[in-house]
């Protein structure tokens, strides 16, 4: 009887007191994103020492503020957890620490599992989305931010000696090779077994489509 009674006591403040912790998250995060603009957080001290002072400054402070964030997130977590919003996993926790609003969800999930030996996951987030915390106004419409699909790999049948293609995932980020058409191997890259004979082609995309579909089309699927 004891315990129930004082959740209900604490309800009384815990959205106020997830407020509190939301300022102190965002005051780090704010500091963090600034640091960061002036250098590469992630640079290494010998990239860093000739740079000018703003750069080694924001090098220093980057790591500090970064220090800050990680001591926060349990502090934030539990904050929310007791105005009953679920942070059991990263699938919550990404959306409670930054605002993943327009962008590219699978790049915004390969950065939030960079372990960087400075700033760990942080930089590579500021670098994509704006940190915060999950706005105290809005705990009631707090949302999980889902997983990308997982990719999906087809197999067709590819004529002509020693071909087998590979697409990409279908996106536009420049240092992901895509196109839309199969493309060859090179000779060194493919054994001498593969060179003689024809091969079934491998493609990957981020979601299930069919080669001779037109762009927009619904594509038989399996």
């Amino acid at each position: 009887m004891v315990l129930p009674r004082l959740i209900e006591i604490y309800d009384e403040a815990a959205a106020d007191n997830y407020g509190a912790v939301a300022k102190v998250f965002d005051a780090a995060a704010t500091k963090f994103t600034a640091a960061a603009k002036r250098c590469d957080p992630e640079a290494d001290a010998d990239s860093i020492v000739g740079q000018p002072d703003s750069v080694r400054q924001g090098w220093l402070d980057s790591t500090v503020h970064a220090a800050e964030l990680d001591r926060l997130v349990p502090i934030l977590q539990a904050a929310a957890e007791l105005c009953d919003v679920s942070t059991d996993d990263d699938t919550a926790l990404l959306p409670l620490v930054c605002d993943p609003a327009g962008a590219h969800r699978r790049r915004l999930w390969e950065a939030w599992k960079v372990a960087g030996p400075r700033c760990g996951h942080w930089a590579a987030l500021a670098a994509l989305v704006r940190l915060r915390a999950w706005p105290a106004a809005d705990l009631d419409g707090f949302e999980a931010y889902r997983l990308p699909k997982p990719l999906v790999w087809k197999q067709f049948p590819m004529g002509g000696e020693g071909n087998r293609g590979i697409i990409g995932p279908r996106c536009s980020i420049p240092r992901t090779r895509t196109t839309s058409s199969p493309r060859r191997l090179p000779d060194a890259k493919r054994s001498p077994a593969d060179r003689s004979q024809s091969l079934l082609s491998v493609f990957v995309f981020d979601a299930p489509v069919m080669l001779g579909v037109p762009e927009g089309a619904a594509p038989t699927t399996t």
